[in-house]
């Protein structure tokens, strides 16, 4: 089983996920986290979420709650400099 997937992604490109998601797999329950005080919803399929949140929820260990079987990285480019706070 490949669920909950975890999607790290631009924040332009958040909701363009969600659309994709229910377009191609009907029923699917996406979470688009907009804040670093929201919390996870466990029964969402899919989270979204942009890489200016991945330092905040990662720092306080919230990211481990979500239990993802599957992390896709978009524009994962974004992640190339091993010095950045997002990278670590």
């Amino acid at each position: 089983d490949l669920w909950p997937v975890l999607v790290l992604c631009p924040s332009g490109a958040r909701y363009h996920w969600r659309k994709e998601y229910e377009l191609w797999l009907e029923g699917t329950k996406v979470q688009v986290l907009n804040t670093g005080s929201e919390e996870i919803d466990k029964r969402a399929d899919v989270v979204v979420l942009s890489y200016g949140l991945v330092t905040s929820l990662v720092g306080s260990g919230r990211l481990c709650e979500g239990n993802f079987k599957c992390v896709i990285v978009d524009e994962s480019h974004m992640l190339k400099n091993p010095a950045a706070k997002r990278t670590k």
